[in-house]
């Protein structure tokens, strides 16, 4: 079984067309796809992304709402890094069609959201379980003995993929061997990225064979950042050029 994994799209449609594209001449178009938070925001069209995200049905099989989606909701807009991030996420409220907000609080899960898949237990989270919303799946938050029976944990919001496997002391009920392990994936962001490569990134994890396919999209940057026409702060049309 293999899993798309996708996250922090960001209102970015161009980018999010170019990975479905690329997903379904690589994979086929049937492929489960795991949705993990902040589809909007920062972008020029979070209605036009909704509409795309709903359409792909019953394809979805986790669908998340980020810490940009509970800011939309008006909770936590004092979280924000920056005062540009608290004005961007004012305009996206001011744009988005009433129906959005519906499908924010009864479509998107909340985090933390957990299956079995191919006899794997899989979490699926936002941030990390100590700060569903906003944290980060730092080091020593991997390291909680919490995330022990868990075979996959899939996180996102960093706008970074990483893979990294975490071995723990083997008196986990799922495991008789001396230490189990559990393989933290963040697939990167579609819309937003920032790991110094612009590309639209997502990834797919093959439960079957216990691979992890990172991918880099090129995508039309140009076509999106002349979308932004001031409504936000040009930093976020200018990051998409460099990936940062």
């Amino acid at each position: 079984m293999k899993l798309m994994l996708v996250s922090d799209i960001h209102a970015n449609l161009t980018a999010l067309d170019a990975i479905l594209d690329h997903a379904e001449k690589h994979y086929g178009n049937d492929c489960p796809i795991v949705q993990l938070g902040d589809v909007i925001d920062y972008g020029m069209r979070p209605n036009e992304t909704l509409a795309k995200i709903d359409e792909l049905g019953a394809r979805i099989i986790v669908n998340l709402a980020g810490n940009h989606e509970r800011a939309v909701l008006g909770f936590d807009m004092d979280r924000f890094s920056s005062p540009r991030g608290a004005d961007a996420c004012r305009y996206t409220r001011s744009i988005l069609e009433p129906g959005w907000f519906d499908y924010i609080e009864k479509a998107m899960a909340s985090t933390p959201f957990e299956m079995k898949l191919a006899e794997r237990r899989v979490l699926f989270v936002h941030g990390d379980l100590s700060d569903p919303f906003w944290g980060g799946m730092p080091a020593s938050e991997m390291g909680r003995q919490v995330y022990r029976d868990y075979d996959y944990v899939i996180c996102g919001h960093t706008h970074r993929p990483f893979l990294e496997e975490q071995f723990y002391p083997g008196d986990s009920p799922r495991s008789l061997h001396a230490k189990t392990k559990t393989v933290f994936i963040n697939p990167g962001s579609v819309g937003q990225p920032r790991n110094h490569n612009p590309a639209s990134q997502y990834a797919v994890l093959d439960l079957g064979a216990g691979a992890v396919h990172f991918n880099a999209v090129p995508y039309d940057i140009e076509a999106e950042t002349a979308l932004f026409k001031g409504e936000v702060h040009p930093f976020y049309a200018e990051r998409l050029k460099n990936g940062i």
